[in-house]
């Protein structure tokens, strides 16, 4: 999508009601949206943001040596609870890792009551132009990139999921019809995706009967994870065997993300900022009426809002759901979300929707049903799909650091490698996944030039919360708190947008930047467990702080390409609240 040549627009006359309200005095010139022009990196053209990585087929069998094992270290003290499986794994081979008269209306008028328009039937607007007498021009789309993928429709909330027409998902685990779920439990999104896991794995998709179990070496613990951690961003699973088409940054702002960009969502690096409009709609006589009504709605609303913006496209704006506000006589209220690739523009049309909301879109003919109220914003990541590929697990590089006579430290890539005691780890499949210099030397073990060091990032990468609990202020800088120091340190490449990963996953990554996720395991008991990513970063892109909350060890990278995630690690918690709930935000 190239930029729009600037092009001289016509004088626009007046209406005759404009005319009139002039000569009384009252007539006020129709605000005109803010044209807002996205860098060149950031650029709407698809065919431009194409993915840099590339996997091949051949496959590469690692062959470094084992962890020597050490016996005079005591093993990490973990829960060993009664569902906790004794994993007799061979030693690890460490991969690690208008408003307008009457006698101008058209047909671009706001939505119309169920008393006035046929039950069943999907609005349709058309955007008013400047000539036809409206007083705001709106100039239309040139592509509809997001599309209403998922309606679900409830008597007070409508859940919505919206995704790119570009991605392409896999079928409905409606089509399997041989599931039997755990007696007594009442199945969840992850018990569905365990069960479409098996299905597209070609094992048996039921559960017959039994109770499940959270085992840490079986992959239906990964799945459950991996869901787990998509659900945190409001998310769901993909499983499919097809690369993403673009680069990671843009997949994720259009809300798709992988297994390789997951830190992007972790770290808060692409995050959105999320509105709650209040409408005069009756969410149950206008809205809920049909599905068809109901997803047009959606894809209105969204389009509106991204021509207000003056976008090109709608791929960066997302309504989450639709809301009966009971407390206000069942008026819809529009929970909606706004994300780019890069974080200062996102707060740039975060700013300019706010503004446009708070004085009301009166003049607008699709938006003037929004009612004009002191509207705020909350920053928070936004997942539509996490896509999971079938043949991106490598369990033969599982590893256990549950094992006695492991060593606790070792070196990476110059430098200090701290074992993840107490983890399970499941790897992922990474081997000539990526085409540069260093082919697969990155991920070695052997501490040689072309190795990366270890780090790892847990799921709640919220710096905001953290310090806003901590009392610490950053003024303008609160969304990256080293940017200043890390710039001191290596100098104006680092003068960008950045996120931070840590060297230790205990006393680092976790506790205090992870949460704690449940899964029913039987009708009176959850199964907890938390989740850390273990990742390689690239030499010299990154800078070396002190974290203000925790006091840690943390690296600050800008590159989102310097940061490789090769394993995610699972923890299982104790059956009762463990110490390290504390440090977790419930909020």
């Amino acid at each position: 999508m190239p930029s729009k040549k600037n092009k001289p627009k016509p004088k626009r006359l007046l209406s005759r009601a404009e005319a009139e309200a002039l000569e009384k005095g009252v007539y006020a010139a129709p605000r005109k949206p803010r044209k807002l022009t996205l860098p060149d990196n950031l650029s709407n053209n698809l065919g431009e943001r194409k993915r840099i990585r590339r996997r091949s087929s051949r496959k590469v069998t690692h062959e470094d040596p084992p962890e020597e094992p050490v016996t005079n270290v005591e093993p990490d003290e973990s829960d060993h609870s009664e569902e906790d499986v004794n994993l007799g794994l061979e030693p690890e081979v460490e991969l690690d890792e208008s408003d307008s008269s009457e006698d101008d209306k058209i047909d671009s008028e706001p939505l119309q009551s169920a008393s006035s328009s046929d039950e069943d039937t999907p609005i349709e607007e058309t955007p008013r132009s400047e000539d036809d007498g409206g007083e705001t021009p709106i100039v239309p789309l040139q592509d509809l990139v997001q599309m209403v993928d998922d309606l679900d429709i409830g008597d007070i909330i409508t859940e919505v999921n919206m995704a790119p027409a570009w991605f392409q998902r896999e079928n409905d685990l409606d089509d399997i019809s041989d599931v039997i779920y755990p007696s007594g439990i009442t199945p969840t999104r992850t018990h569905k995706n365990v069960a479409h896991f098996r299905n597209v794995t070609n094992r048996k998709s039921f559960f017959g009967g039994k109770t499940v179990r959270i085992k840490e070496d079986t992959l239906d613990t990964l799945i459950t994870a991996l869901s787990e951690f998509a659900r945190e961003y409001d998310g769901n699973l993909s499983f499919t065997q097809k690369e993403l088409p673009y680069e990671d940054t843009y997949c994720a702002a259009c809300g798709i993300g992988d297994l390789g960009s997951t830190h992007l969502l972790a770290t808060d690096y692409i995050s959105t900022a999320r509105f709650s409009f209040h409408t005069e709609l009756s969410y149950d006589d206008d809205l809920k009426k049909s599905a068809a009504t109901m997803k047009s709605f959606v894809l209105t609303f969204v389009t509106s809002v991204a021509e207000v913006l003056g976008l090109q496209g709608n791929e960066y704006i997302r309504v989450l759901s639709v809301v009966k506000d009971e407390e206000d006589g069942g008026k819809a209220n529009v929970n909606l979300g706004v994300t780019t690739p890069d974080r200062k523009e996102t707060e740039k049309l975060a700013e300019s929707l706010q503004d446009y909301a708070t004085s009301g879109f009166r003049n607008h003919p699709r938006l003037r049903e929004v009612r004009s109220d002191n509207y705020s914003y909350a920053w928070k990541p936004l997942l539509s799909y996490l896509q999971v590929k079938r043949d991106e697990f490598d369990e033969n590089h599982n590893f256990n650091y549950n094992r006695s006579g492991l060593r606790r430290e070792g070196m990476r890539g110059n430098r200090p490698y701290y074992v993840p005691m107490g983890w399970y780890r499941y790897a992922l499949d990474v081997f000539n996944k990526y085409s540069d210099e260093t082919k697969d030397r990155w991920i070695g073990c052997q501490n040689i030039p072309g190795e990366w060091p270890i780090a790892y990032y847990g799921t709640n990468g919220n710096f905001i919360h953290d310090l806003e609990r901590n009392q610490i202020s950053l003024d303008q800088e609160r969304f990256d708190p080293m940017r200043e120091e890390s710039i001191r340190q290596m100098g104006e490449k680092m003068n960008e947008q950045g996120f931070y990963v840590f060297p230790k996953c205990n006393g680092g990554a976790y506790p205090w930047h992870t949460k704690t996720f449940e899964v029913p395991i039987t009708p009176k008991k959850n199964s907890r467990f938390r989740v850390v990513f273990q990742c390689r970063v690239k030499p010299g892109q990154f800078t070396v702080h002190t974290c203000p909350i925790t006091n840690c060890e943390m690296w600050r990278v800008v590159d989102t390409e310097a940061v490789r995630p090769y394993g995610v690690l699972v923890r299982k918690m104790k059956a009762k609240k463990h110490p390290d709930d504390e440090s977790e935000s419930d909020g």
